[in-house]
This record gives structure tokens, sequence and C-alpha cells, in this order.
């Protein structure tokens, strides 16, 4: 009778080994840059590309998914596999998405890979331009470093003869958002710098009307 019981917990220490052999885990804390307070209710999803058969699929795949809890923490245990890369996409209404870069080779058995990511809230900004003469025209220039602004990459804004015009882009809440005014009509031409602050989460209006 001992000597079944040592099989028995010979075998169960055997296929727990074997499971967690098997396993690859990782935790998420999630924090939001104004102010680095720990964010709750993010969706993490662990995506992740194969190699089958020789064969590399350039396709994310779904693996597994999960939310962060009240400490911004997010844990995801999943089978290894022959993945070529993975990455964790993280998702929030009203921030920006973020991506968060993993290596296979980063994991080891029996160890837990932590990672962190911030999270930016997401403005729009409604630029609105109009001329009130038929000889002046404006020019706005919108100018940010912060890599999920897209107000900057839209170029620029331009009216002329009378003409209104009226664009949304995006742009991180919280800071300010730099412009350049070039305008010209019958006062002569005008140039100035100046700033917006952008308040989180709502549209701000970008207004210049000459």
């Amino acid at each position: 009778m001992k000597k079944l019981v040592l099989i028995i917990v010979a075998c169960i220490t055997m296929f727990s080994c074997k499971d967690k052999d098997n396993h690859w885990e990782l935790t998420l804390n999630v924090k939001v840059d104004l102010g680095m307070s720990n964010l709750s209710g993010v969706e993490v999803k662990l995506q992740g590309k194969k190699l089958s058969s020789g064969v590399y699929s350039d396709v994310w795949t779904d693996i597994t998914s999960t939310s962060t809890d009240g400490s911004g923490n997010a844990n995801l245990h999943f089978e290894r596999d022959n993945y070529a890369a993975l990455q964790l996409e993280v998702i929030r209404s009203q921030y920006f998405t973020e991506i968060v870069t993993l290596s296979p080779d980063d994991f080891q058995v029996g160890e837990v890979l932590q990672r962190q990511t911030i999270m930016t809230p997401m403005s729009s900004v409604l630029v609105y331009l109009k001329t009130t003469d038929a000889s002046a025209s404006i020019d706005l220039q919108v100018f940010s470093s912060h890599p999920q602004c897209n107000c900057d990459d839209m170029g620029v804004f331009h009216v002329d003869g009378l003409e209104e015009l009226s664009k949304t882009c995006y742009a991180p809440g919280g800071r300010y958002l730099k412009y350049q005014i070039d305008s010209n009509g019958p006062s002569g031409p005008l140039q100035y710098f100046d700033s917006l602050y952008i308040e989180p989460f709502v549209q701000n209006t970008l207004d210049y009307i000459y």
C-alpha cells in the first residue's frame, strides 16, 4: 500500500512537471501616463506568429486574452508552441491602443515574465478655419513629437477666398499641442505661434477666422 501511494505521488509529480514545462506565463502592469496610476479594465490580448513545418505564417493569431484588475495587472498563462513572434495588444475605450512586443526567447520555464506599458488618453481636435475676404488665405500647421498624434501628419491646413475648412484629427490628452498660423489678406501678412491645451477624452477646437 505504501509503495502504491509513492507511485501515485510520483505520477502526479511527473504529470504536474510536464504540464508546467509545457506552459509560459506573463504578467503585464498597465498605467496611465498622466499621474502613472494603475489602470483597471484594460483588455489584454496575446497574439503570436507561428512556425509550422518550417513555414512561417506572417499573420497575428489570438492566443488568449484577459483584463487588468484593480491594481492594473493582467496575468496570462498559455501553452508553449513554435512561436516566431509574440505581442500584446492592449486596448481600453478612450485610450490609444498600445502594442507590447515580446520575444519567445524571453520566456523561461517556471518563471513569470513581467512587463509594463503606459496608456495615453485619446482626444480629438476639430480644426476650423474660415476666411471672410476673397483675397484672404490661412495656413495652419500643427507640431507634435508624440507618436500617437496624427494632427501633424495631415500637413498644412489651408483655406483661401471665402472658404472654410473643418477637419478632425487625434491627439493625446493632458498636454499642449503647438501650432503655427500664416495668414494673408487686406491687412497684410501675419504669422504667429501658439499652443492649445488638449483636454483628455473630449473634442477640442482649434479655430481661426481671418
